[in-house]
Formats: C-alpha cells, sequence, structure tokens
C-alpha cells in the first residue's frame, strides 16, 4: 500500500512539473512568435544611434576608438540584460498572469495572417507613436516642466 501511495505521489508530482514546463515551453514559443528578440535588438541599435550621435557620456574618452569600444560594451551589456530578462523574468511574469490557454490562444493568433502582420507592423507603430510625442507633445510638455520648475523656484 505505501509503495503504491508513494507511487502515485511521484507520478502526480511530475505531471504537475511536467504541465509547467509545458506552459513556460510555451510562453518562449510566444516570444519567439512575437520577435521579442529582434524588437530587443532593434531597441538596443537605438540606443546605440542615440549614444553615437550625442556623446555627452563620452567626453571623457581620448579618441574615437575609445568612444566606439565604449559604445560596443554597452551595446553588448545592454542586449546580454535584455536577453536574460526576456528568458527568466519575463517568463515567469507571463506565467504568473496568463493561464496556459490563454497563452495558447495568443500563440494561434500570431500563426494568423492578421497576427503576423501585427508583429510585422508594431514597430512602425511605435516608431510613428514616439514620433508623434516627441513633435507634438514634448516641447509644450517641456515648457511646462521649465515654467513650474521657475515658478517652484521663485517661492
Amino acid at each position: 500500500m505505501r509503495k503504491v501511495t508513494l507511487f502515485a505521489t511521484i507520478l502526480v508530482f511530475l505531471s504537475l512539473n511536467l504541465s509547467a514546463q509545458t506552459k513556460k515551453d510555451k510562453i518562449i514559443q510566444l516570444f519567439e512568435l512575437m520577435k521579442t528578440d529582434k524588437m530587443i535588438n532593434s531597441m538596443t541599435d537605438n540606443m546605440s544611434a542615440m549614444f553615437t550621435s550625442k556623446k555627452s557620456e563620452l567626453k571623457d574618452a581620448k579618441n574615437d576608438s575609445i568612444q566606439k569600444a565604449y559604445i560596443s560594451f554597452v551595446m553588448d551589456e545592454t542586449k546580454s540584460f535584455a536577453k536574460k530578462l526576456m528568458n527568466d523574468d519575463m517568463v515567469s511574469i507571463y506565467d504568473k498572469y496568463f493561464t496556459e490557454q490563454e497563452i495558447q490562444k495568443y500563440i494561434d493568433f500570431y500563426n494568423t495572417p492578421e497576427g503576423l502582420k501585427f508583429i510585422e507592423q508594431t514597430p512602425n507603430i511605435q516608431k510613428d507613436v514616439m514620433t508623434s510625442v516627441m513633435n507634438k507633445y514634448m516641447p509644450d510638455l517641456q515648457t511646462k516642466f521649465k515654467n513650474k520648475l521657475d515658478e517652484l523656484n521663485k517661492k
């Protein structure tokens, strides 16, 4: 009787463990469909362009080769951090907030023509939103912030 109970307990534990692995595998599959790694690479490439254009952080660098080495280091570290975030933390977060059935529905959606188009167009949409924010709203917001700071400094 003890052997049967022990065997049943082990089977239940293993089935629960396999279920958890399956869900996490599906979350990783979802990230692959969403091309999360491509978005991360694009984000870090944009950061690199920003560093290169401003170079304000790099004013202490003695020459261009040091600046390039620094930018390369920052980009490599950022990509490494982002991949760890995606593969560890984001998987756990998605696991926390979505059921396996919901993850499967997202996978099913991203495998449709509409889902694929959504993935393809997301970077363009984000770029347009950021352009709109920077051109339409940021100047006014910066003015408001400056005025408030001036007002607070006068008190």
